[in-house]
């Protein structure tokens, strides 16, 4: 256990002298385990260290477990992250337009303005989604297997946060990961020894 501290603050004292010239930690929303002990204390030196407003410091009781299912996802992580941070005007929506790939206008709640520019998920929440064989989503484009997974990284997957209530589809999402819109970027996560 002491070793996993020296290496925790370790990695955390480099994020936090690299990230030093980043944006200010105004434009951070910190994400931790509320479960775990070990998770606040990192999130709150982090957002210390950072200058992260304490209400952007937000604990979810999340699973202790790496890997959830995209049920758990959705009801424990998504929804009540997306809750808070709408509760908090960082991050507003409004009815816009768009186009999709296939060229079809759509209507939908996109952002509107936001605080944030990044997530920093500390340790202790979970790292990926494992894969649904429950969830059948149209294709289309008849793509091959492989690509149609919906197993992912959870970072990536607040990566599209801002585009949530779009409800697009995982094919139509891979298309959006590069647009203009204000999105989360990589999260902190220390490695375990």
């Amino acid at each position: 256990m002491t070793m996993l501290r020296i290496y925790l603050i370790t990695a955390l004292t480099f994020l936090v002298s690299f990230t030093r010239a980043a944006e200010p930690g105004s434009s951070v929303v910190v994400l931790y385990n509320s479960k775990m002990p070990a998770s606040k204390s990192l999130a709150e030196y982090y957002a210390e260290k950072r200058q992260v407003p304490s209400e952007q410091v937000i604990g979810l009781p999340l699973s202790e477990k790496e890997i959830i299912s995209r049920d758990d996802y959705n009801k424990t992580l998504l929804e009540p992250f997306l809750h808070k941070i709408e509760d908090l005007k960082l991050m507003t929506f409004a009815k816009r337009k768009w186009t999709n790939t296939a060229g079809k206008v759509k209507e939908s709640l996109l952002v509107s303005d936001s605080k944030v520019r990044y997530a920093a998920l500390c340790f202790g929440v979970p790292l990926k989604i494992e894969q649904d064989d429950s969830i059948h989503e149209p294709n289309p484009e008849n793509l091959p297997a492989p690509t149609l997974r919906n197993e992912a990284a959870i970072d990536c997957e607040l990566a599209l946060l801002p585009m949530h209530h779009a409800k697009l589809s995982s094919t139509a999402q891979s298309a959006t990961a590069g647009t203009a819109q204000p999105t989360f970027q990589r999260s902190i996560q220390p490695m375990a020894s």
